[in-house]
């Protein structure tokens, strides 16, 4: 047996070592003293599984859980055997106390495999799980303690173990690396050998010298030296500081005289004390060890610079806590650390730094407290002073031990930078005393100076007779404290904070203390001398005198927890002291919820997409239509029937799974020729994604994943990711219905990756089967496939108002239609919960760029009715006319806060259940609005007349949260300024802290909750961001589009509300390409040529904030330009101001005509001047609101930039593919050309290949079994398995049949007719003969063994052993047998040949069939759910779900599945000639 672990048996098992690639295993580790029971285990972090394997030495049961607590409460518990007949079971069951375990309803471990060796009498057994299975019978593993329980069952009747069980506390996720070898490094032992003092606690210090080094070397690692029980019992920990004389002092003459000296007691008196040097020597720690810790061992090319003075005697002190708390006399044991170091240079120098609470009377834990919680800090002062030499790449921590004694329960290092808490350093949820090891960090954390750090505790004192827990050093009392190792080296060791002496005794009512002197030893001791009630010693006053009650409690733990601390830590660079406290105004940290389900709590939104309308007076005609975006109480993303073309031939449906992160698509085509569905990155061919599918003339479906490089024909991929499940037709209607299915992102290069933002879909319909050109049955359309919907949308629960225009077009590209609308008069307020539009028409769609509602708010002192109301009847007017040709006098008061937004391709856009814009805005009268359509018609059409219109519901019912539009925005005008050419160009524009401070300041820590978005641009826009930052931190974006498209402009529910708080930044990012215009500039502007950059946010509650964004400054723009004199006009009616270059005389003219035919345009001016208005300040009148002035902002510089996860980083390199069309017929894979032809049964059934014109076929069962070869005509067939066994020879006409196994074996012989077979072995073995007429068979073995007798005429057989054993029973006709032990017992029942028997336990359990020989076994949940099949010795598993559908297949260890529907090799033969023989191009 292989063992791994520290020195000496007593302390054994999986060590922890060194992480180059963090395998996450572990070998043999015992789980009982004896060993008796091993167990090793593996983590797959891809598949956030975990398997383990377990040899323990039983034939009866084994049992393996997880607990909360160690103990049988709450348990999860796995227990797994191999019953006497051979039949294998295993049970997923959980305990709710110290009783008989019960079953799960959701049986979430995996038995993969359980075997005996009757002859070691041990069983090994194999099992797997998820990682978090959210099944609340279930243990969820992390990252922390896990407890695990066992259990030796002494048979395999589940019944209590009696004493052969246990508990051990294990890091599941803690990485190994088996290549560790001592031989590589080498090492310095430092050991204490002494009779433990009598006394409950004792700290021992000893002077060791370390070896004498010539250069410079490095320690990589550590491990402890427990040689025996006594050892690992009573010490508790151990620290090695380094000693470092005083400048003028001699080492070797301060330290050299304790070498020899056995050691004593650390904290003896000062007059007792007989090292006197442990002033000098107790700061600066290089190993740290504590109570159940194993070999610890650094990351690669780190280590601890060693010794400190080369070529000298270096000292240090080795400090053990010896823990009796029997006080037990005369216990002499050795307490040794093992340091290892290496003479290679490394890449990264390390040091250790402690963060903590002070160990004193900061921690003074109340009585019989269940969890309560101290926190210590490390201020952002102290990281910015003692990390200042990093600069800002700060140091990564690689490694951590959290340590506290027997009243800790859970421990947390928090992250703050700035106001936002980053994820914790570390943390154990599960802390348990006996159990502290240094763990590997699988993520380095990187701490900048100025990070504030924070370590919480949380203890539980109920086990302490209604007493008070103090800090200490004893084990009964209390420490906090975090060791972290860290690269590269600072000169910063210690961060700490202490609650105010002062303040907590005044807190305690206590008015006069005093205090030990330091020279008694010890940590400080307190007394109270006033009030006279309280008067005596700390400790005993609090446990005896001390009035606690729970309200005073949950304000003394608040108070430490929260508010002021002091801290010493700029003392070391010649500061004082200074405060530190818990961050007030932060966003917190809350790890995900892998099992929150969609839609609870907080309702969240999602992205838009598309989707026929269903309104019966909406989106009229069908010119705009689709699947709604509708209100999502569950998130559901689902879309049905969106038409793809104008005609409605071609039907898309589809549904996204987010927690399998899959879509799968419908389609109905008018076609029963191929079907083809893709997706693209620009809408053409070009780095198209795209699958082809249909049904050939002889029903055979087929399903192809193919891209596309350009105009010329797709190639196959190969990796196919698309999932063919169905293809059907419908040869009346002339229709085929295809279902396939994908990973949103498949990690595969020639597919498309499908997420938050625009995606175009191309399609085409093909004539025929033939996979030629189209002609012109092709197509795109944008679309969001990750729009979520509800179908439950129900227009008559709802009240609608409808606004519209009717008018002639005006003859010009682009005009600004403003007219007056009067809303309901309603007696109440009432809410408007969701908006859509009203474009009857294709030309309502083709020249209805967006519409804009505006609030009308007449001055103070003007009547509404007045100002407004003569307009109603007005038709309307171009919004930007000069004033004195402007009929509608009225815009400036109406033309500032907008309520409803629409832009091109938007469709129904419903707020969140219980969110509501309130209106109108005044009761029982009447309220005006302006309706803005923007016209566009870029081809000066004349005569054109049509509708537009928008519908408001709203609703009569209170909501619980009342929402706002908000703009974000780079001010639309010469900021915009895009040279001619361009690719990618950006523009950004912003929201400054200062302005949501301002406008969010009601809001308090709360914020504001961001819920639904539209970005918007025009016709060079690209891309489009909005990114969120706060302090220094940039945060998730709350919304993009990567693959922008003017025509498809729809409001985005977010699935995640964002939180923005008073002091965000948010800034906005467009990303344009000109290279459309002719080599001409784009300019902000109105016209659809023109551009603009901005974001409309719904948010809740409401808040008095609706524009907010920034203008670079016009001065420096022209200085950039080299203009020295310009003048504008500004239209006295509104629009665009217009500018005009004066000096120098070479640019003289009109703004845009300059910069496109005067000015000198080059590349690196262009960079320049970009990143100069992307990155330099601009400036904003957010604030002038709010009575402030114009102010500057600019993009954060020093922002660490958000990076979206990338979920195929690290992906290896895919297999050679297998795929299959599935199905739920017969299918055949048919290449082009007539080719040989393999068809394949339903469920994966034998395969047949057959060459065109008739000759010789081959049919083969799944997974290469034995295949059968018949010749044309009449001829012989021949059966012969794989690898050359038994083979069958049947003559034409059905002769005799021989069957003879490969060297000799038993042969059966059956004549023609039914005659009398007899089956022989060699050597006169057991005979069996069958009588002709089917009369009465007897099979009976030599010596009188086993008898079986079958009556004629198929009756019941009986199979009785010697004496009073097991009996079987056949029924009649051959059915299947059943076996039944005496008692009642399991029962098996088995098919007739011999065939798969299936085991079922008492109760109706799970059942298990094996094969005869213990071939494969099927395990089977009870209500049929999915079956899985496993092979002997825990090979390649089948999983196939109910009712006979795809099949999954998963190699041993966890490698990549496959699913096959058929032949592989006739498959890939397939496909090969497919991609030989496409003639022509896809699009």
């Amino acid at each position: 047996m292989k063992w791994l672990g520290l020195v000496g048996s007593f302390v054994s098992g999986a060590s922890i070592l060194r992480h180059d690639e963090f395998q996450i295993k572990a070998i043999n580790e015992a789980l009982d003293p004896s060993g008796s029971y091993l167990l090793s285990w593996e983590v797959d972090l891809t598949e956030k599984k975990i398997t383990f394997e377990a040899e323990v030495n039983t034939l009866g049961y084994v049992g393996l859980g997880i607990s909360p607590s160690g103990n049988m409460a709450g348990a999860d518990i796995f227990i797994a055997g191999v019953y006497e007949n051979g039949t294998k079971y295993g049970f997923d069951m959980h305990a709710e106390g110290m009783v008989q375990p019960t079953l799960d309803n959701q049986q979430d471990w995996t038995l993969i495999d359980v075997t005996e060796n009757k002859e070691e009498s041990q069983t090994y057994l194999k099992v797997s799980r998820l990682l978090n299975t959210c099944d609340d019978d279930d243990y969820p593993i992390s990252n922390d303690t896990a407890r695990i329980i066992w259990s030796i069952g002494s048979s395999d009747d589940i019944i209590h173990h009696g004493g052969n069980r246990g508990t051990k506390s294990l890091n599941l996720l803690m990485p190994e690396d088996e290549d560790f070898n001592p031989e590589d490094y080498m090492n310095w032992d430092l050991e204490t050998e002494i009779v433990m003092p009598t006394q409950d606690t004792t700290y021992w210090c000893s002077v060791k010298k370390a070896p004498v080094l010539e250069k410079t070397h490095h320690i990589i690692g550590f491990e402890p030296v427990l040689p025996d029980e006594l050892a690992v019992n009573h010490t508790h920990h151990f620290v090695v500081y380094k000693c470092t004389a005083p400048e003028g002092m001699d080492a070797d003459e301060l330290f050299g005289e304790y070498l020899d000296h056995e050691g004593a007691d650390c904290y003896l008196p000062t007059d007792d004390q007989p090292i006197k040097v442990l002033d000098y020597c107790m700061g600066q720690m290089i190993y740290v060890w504590t109570k159940g810790g194993k070999r610890t061992v650094f990351p690669e090319g780190v280590g601890y610079p060693f010794p400190e003075k080369i070529g000298e005697n270096n000292y240090y002190l080795f400090e053990v806590h010896y823990d009796n708390p029997e006080v037990r006399d005369g216990l002499k044991f050795r307490t040794g650390g093992r340091i290892w170091y290496t003479d290679k240079g490394v890449k990264d120098e390390a040091n250790l730094m402690v963060v903590s609470i002070d160990t004193g009377i900061s921690i003074t834990i109340p009585p019989n407290q269940n969890e309560y919680v101290v926190s210590g800090h490390c201020a952002s002062e102290c990281t910015a002073a003692g990390l200042s030499a990093t600069g800002d790449e700060g140091v990564k921590v690689f490694n951590s031990l959290l340590h506290s004694h027997l009243s800790g329960r859970k421990m947390k290092v928090r992250h703050f930078r700035g106001d936002v808490e980053l994820p914790w350093i570390d943390f154990d949820n599960h802390y348990d005393f006996n159990f502290q090891q240094n763990k590997p960090l699988r993520d380095f954390v990187q701490i900048l100076p100025g990070d504030q750090l924070s370590i919480e505790c949380t203890y539980n004192t109920t086990w302490n007779n209604n007493k008070v827990v103090t800090g200490g050093l004893s084990t009964k009392e209390e420490m906090c404290q975090a060791f972290l190792w860290y690269y590269p080296k600072q000169d910063f060791e210690h961060c700490i904070s202490i609650y105010p002496e002062e303040a907590h005794f005044e807190e305690l009512g206590v008015t006069s203390y005093t205090i030990s002197d330091p020279s008694e030893g010890g940590l400080r001791r307190y007394t109270i001398v006033e009030p006279a009630e309280l008067a005596g010693d700390y400790v005993e006053t609090l446990n005896t005198k001390f009035q606690w009650n729970d309200t005073f409690i949950r304000e003394y733990e608040r108070k430490r927890r929260y508010n002021t601390h002091e801290t010493p830590c700029l003392e070391r660079y010649g500061g004082s002291k200074i405060n530190v406290q818990f961050p007030d105004d932060i966003m917190k940290y809350a790890p995900e919820d892998v099992c929150k389900r969609q839609g609870e709590g907080t309702p969240t939104t999602q992205p838009p997409g598309g989707g026929e309308s269903t309104t019966p007076n909406g989106l009229a005609c069908s010119v705009v239509s689709g699947a709604s975006i509708v209100r999502h109480n569950e998130f559901q993303i689902k879309a049905i029937n969106e038409a793809l073309d104008p005609s409605g031939n071609y039907l898309l449906s589809w549904e996204v799974d987010l927690t399998e992160k899959k879509i799968t698509f419908e389609a109905e085509v008018a076609t029963l020729g191929y079907v083809g569905l893709g997706v693209s990155p620009s809408g053409s061919m070009a780095g198209a994604d795209i699958f082809i599918a249909g049904v050939y003339e002889n029903g055979t479906m087929y399903g192809f994943d193919m891209h596309a490089e350009g105009m010329v024909k797709p190639s196959l991929d190969n990796q196919q990711d698309w999932t063919l499940i169905n293809a059907t037709e419908n040869k009346e209607e002339s229709k085929t219905y295809i279902k396939v299915s994908r990973l949103l992102n498949t990690c595969d290069d020639k597919d498309y990756p499908i997420s938050n933002d625009t995606t175009r879909i191309i399609w085409s319909i093909g004539s025929n089967d033939d996979i030629i050109h189209h002609g012109r049955n092709r197509g795109t359309k944008s679309l969001n496939l990750l729009m979520p919907e509800d179908e439950d949308f129900n227009p008559e629960d709802y009240m609608n108002w409808d606004l519209e225009n009717e008018i002639v077009m005006p003859t010009q590209d682009t005009t600004y239609w403003c007219s007056v609308k009067k809303a309901p008069v309603l007696d109440k307020t009432h809410h408007i919960i969701g908006f859509e539009p009203v474009l009857p028409d294709e030309l309502a769609v083709n020249h209805t760029h967006h519409f804009l509602v505006y609030k009308c708010t007449a001055p103070e002192g003007m009547d509404a009715d007045e100002l407004f109301g003569e307009y109603l009847n007005h038709e309307g007017a171009d919004c930007y006319l000069p004033e004195d040709e402007q009929p509608i006098k009225v815009l400036e008061y109406c033309m500032g806060q907008i309520i409803y937004v629409w832009s091109k391709g938007g469709k129904r856009t419903l707020f969140p259940e219980g969110v509501g814009y309130p209106f109108p805005d005044k009761i029982g009268e009447n309220n005006y609005y302006v309706f803005e359509v923007h016209y566009d018609n870029p081809e000066v059409r004349d005569g054109l007349r049509f509708r537009t219109g928008g519908r408001i519901w709203y609703t009569d019912k209170e909501v619980q949260e009342k929402a706002n539009l908000l703009v974000v925005s780079m001010y639309t005008g010469i900021s915009i300024t895009i040279p001619p050419d361009q690719n990618e160009y950006v523009v950004s524009g912003h929201c400054s802290s200062e302005c949501t401070a301002a406008g969010l300041s009601a809001t308090g820590d709360e914020g504001v909750k961001v819920f639904n978005s539209l970005l918007h641009s025009h016709l060079s826009g690209r891309k489009m961001k909005l990114r969120h930052f706060r302090g220094d931190v940039e945060l998730p974006w709350i919304d993009f589009d990567n693959h922008y498209d003017f025509n498809f402009q729809q409001n985005k529910p977010l699935r995640d509300f964002v939180q923005i708080l008073p002091g965000d930044q948010m800034t906005i990012e467009c990303t344009y390409s000109t290279k459309w215009n002719n080599n001409k500039v784009v300019t902000g502007g109105l016209s659809t040529k023109e551009e603009m950059c901005e974001a409309f946010l719904w948010y809740y509650p409401t808040q008095e904030f609706e524009g907010c964004g920034s203008v670079y400054p016009v001065e420096a723009h022209f200085e950039e330009l080299g203009v020295t004199n310009y003048t504008v006009s500004k239209p006295s009616g509104g629009g665009m101001p217009r500018y005009t270059i004066v000096e120098p005389t070479e640019l003289a003219g009109d703004y845009v005509e300059t910069l496109n035919t005067k000015f000198q345009w080059n590349d690196e001016f262009i960079r320049e001047y970009e990143r100069k208005r992307r990155y330099n300040v601009h400036e904003t009148s957010c604030l002038s609101r709010y009575g402030g002035p114009i102010i500057n902002v600019q993009f954060p510089a020093d922002a660490i930039e958000y990076t979206p996860e990338d979920v195929c980083e690290g992906e290896s390199e895919p297999t050679t593919p297998t795929t299959q069309p599935p199905g739920g017929g017969e299918s055949t894979t048919t290449p082009p050309g007539g080719e040989e032809s393999t068809t394949t049964p339903p469920g994966g059934g034998e395969s047949t290949t057959a060459p065109p014109g008739g000759g010789e076929s081959t049919t083969t069962p799944p997974g290469g079994g034995e295949s059968t070869t018949t010749p044309p005509g009449d001829g012989e067939s021949t059966t012969t398995p794989p690898g050359g066994g038994e083979s069958t020879t049947t003559p034409p006409g059905g002769g005799e049949s021989t069957t003879t196994p490969p060297g000799g074996g038993e042969s059966t012989t059956t004549p023609p007719g039914g005659g009398e077979s007899t089956a022989t072995p060699p050597g006169g073995g057991e005979s069996t003969t069958t009588p002709p007429g089917g009369g009465e068979s007897t099979t009976a073995p030599p010596g009188g063994g086993e008898s079986t007798t079958t009556p004629p005429g198929g009756g019941e057989s009986t199979t009785t052993p010697p004496g009073d054993g097991e009996s079987t029973t056949t029924p009649p006709g051959g059915g299947e047998s059943t076996t039944t032990p005496p008692g009642g017992g399991e029962s098996t029942t088995t098919p007739p040949g011999g065939g798969e028997s299936t085991t079922t336990p008492p109760g109706g359990g799970e059942s298990t069939a094996t094969p005869p020989g213990g071939g494969e076994s099927t395990t089977t949940p009870p209500g049929g759910g999915e079956s899985t099949t496993t092979p002997p010795g825990g090979g390649e598993s089948t999983t196939t779900p109910p009712g006979g559908g795809e099949s999954t297949t998963t190699p041993p260890g966890g490698g990549e599945s496959t699913t096959p529907n058929g032949s592989y090799k006739a498959f890939m033969s397939a496909l090969t000639l497919l991609s030989c023989t496409l003639v022509a191009y896809f699009f």
